[in-house]
């Protein structure tokens, strides 16, 4: 296709550009399976105090669908630990700062007050639910995702290759079951959570400045241009639970001012890196 044959200028090899072709024909191979929802499962500080709303785990779809990928695409790099657990990224601290203890402890706190009020307490089956209807190839040139910072090509789980992307979610309750999580993704996202539980091990890791905002925000140089899968945030009922903890964390006094904030057209939840090996 014309748009994967396009990214040599990225600095990969047109054997790369090819064997990446691929992708649209994996999504079109599983796309009579039933429907594919996350449901949000906990606010959480992750490595390097990035704040997050982690999901429960991966559906068998999308876990099948990275099979696919690495067993179809030739030099395609192993998978990273962010994508292994699925979350939507949308705070984080500025370059070089370092929380005290007790803005972290806080910090902990207030993400377990807000997943038990505002997660954990609601009733109703489909409201911390998202819908993927589709993901999206694209071509980063800002980590962070902020339009007009990138290229896409959208793929449709439901119909395949199809451009340019237009949001649409799936009418709740779904028609079909949806497809279920595996159990090792909802292994590996409750050991993922389980690892603040020991604060002094976790302060170390959340106060790693390698990954503040300029990680996110900087330009990244035409050789250094990540491609990857991720799924746009649709659900406004999530974008407003995010909106509530921002909200609770600027009236706090011993937080707020600290976290600089994502936009919300940009909040994404990445799927899988599609770089080649090095």
């Amino acid at each position: 296709m014309a748009f994967f044959n396009s990214l040599t200028k990225y600095n990969v090899t047109k054997e790369f550009c090819d064997s990446i072709s691929q992708i649209p024909g994996v999504v079109i191979d599983s796309k009579e399976k039933p429907p594919v929802i996350l449901n949000a499962r906990s606010f959480f500080v992750a490595h390097h105090g990035t704040l997050t709303l982690a999901f429960e785990g991966w559906p068998e779809r999308i876990v099948e669908m990275k099979k696919l990928m690495e067993e179809r695409i030739v030099g395609l790099n192993k998978e990273f630990f962010g994508t292994k657990w699925p979350k939507v990224t949308f705070g984080v601290l500025p370059d070089g700062y370092q929380m005290s203890r007790k803005q972290f402890s806080r910090l902990l706190s207030v993400c377990k007050y807000a997943t038990e009020s505002l997660i954990l307490s609601t009733k109703e089956q489909y409201s911390n639910t998202e819908a993927i209807n589709d993901v999206q190839f694209v071509v980063i040139k800002t980590r962070s995702l902020e339009f007009p910072n990138y290229e896409q090509c959208n793929l449709d789980l439901r119909s395949g290759f199809g451009s340019p992307y237009s949001p649409q979610k799936f009418s709740f309750p779904p028609q079909q079951i949806p497809t279920p999580l595996t159990q090792s993704s909802i292994g590996y996202v409750e050991s993922v959570l389980a690892e603040a539980e020991d604060s002094d091990f976790y302060f170390e890791r959340a106060n790693d400045c390698s990954r503040r905002i300029s990680f996110y925000t900087q330009t990244l140089e035409p050789d250094k241009t990540e491609f990857t899968l991720v799924h746009f945030l649709t659900n406004e009922n999530l974008i407003t639970l995010i909106s509530k903890l921002r909200e609770i964390i600027e009236k706090d006094e011993e937080l707020k001012g600290i976290y600089q904030w994502l936009p919300e057209a940009s909040l994404h939840i990445s799927v899988r890196a599609v770089v080649p090996i090095k």
